[in-house]
């Protein structure tokens, strides 16, 4: 085979190498300058974009599927979620794994029916099968049921801040792979009944990380 010849047929393997998805860089979508709400900027993105969400009140709940795997949700300045008014449930709710949530407060997320099943209101909701999920000064004022309810394992908070409602930190391994080991919980600081209710057996909070 002559050098040409080979040139010729690796030439259009490595173009396509580089335009794969997993070579591409991580985009960053802004809120409220691109989108003029949260979900919207999510819905756009694609994993392990970044979601930069500028200071204001979004009077919204924000889901994040399982399809966006590795999301940034970043605020820049003073970021308030607030779903006064809305569906009942949680004010920010994380199904996908690796997302990363930083320098967001949520509040009043409310209990209530939807339909033939009752949502309980949390501040975050970390689903079952979203693991690795990093919460970073995140803060829960005034939410119904607790400020966090972490499913997925690996949860890790820093930084984070409950006040008010019935619990700050509500830790459940519905699938029973949930351990002390994989919970690295800061410190609850708010002014709920209970700071941190463990749903499972063998799930200490005193066997916590701090």
């Amino acid at each position: 085979m002559t050098a040409s010849l080979f040139l010729s047929r690796l030439l259009p393997l490595v173009l396509l190498a580089f335009a794969s998805p997993s070579n591409a860089a991580a985009d960053t979508v802004r809120v409220p300058a691109e989108y003029p709400n949260i979900q919207m900027a999510i819905d756009s993105a694609a994993a392990g974009d970044t979601v930069r969400i500028s200071s204001g009140t979004y009077r919204e709940s924000v889901w994040v599927p399982r399809s966006k795997s590795g999301l940034r949700l970043r605020g820049a300045g003073e970021v308030i979620l607030d779903p006064t008014g809305g569906r009942p449930g949680a004010a920010l709710k994380i199904d996908a794994s690796h997302v990363i949530v930083e320098n967001i407060t949520v509040r009043h997320a409310s209990t209530g029916r939807l339909g033939a099943v009752t949502n309980d209101g949390v501040g975050v909701h970390v689903s079952f099968g979203a693991d690795g999920v990093q919460l970073r000064n995140v803060t829960a004022l005034g939410c119904d049921f607790a400020g966090f309810h972490l499913e997925g394992r690996f949860a890790t908070t820093t930084g984070c801040r409950a006040v008010g409602g019935e619990h700050g930190f509500v830790i459940s391994g519905e699938d029973g792979r949930l351990a002390s080991r994989e919970i690295d919980i800061s410190p609850w600081t708010g002014a709920g009944s209970v700071g941190v209710r463990t749903k499972r057996p063998g799930v200490s909070p005193r066997d916590r990380r701090v």
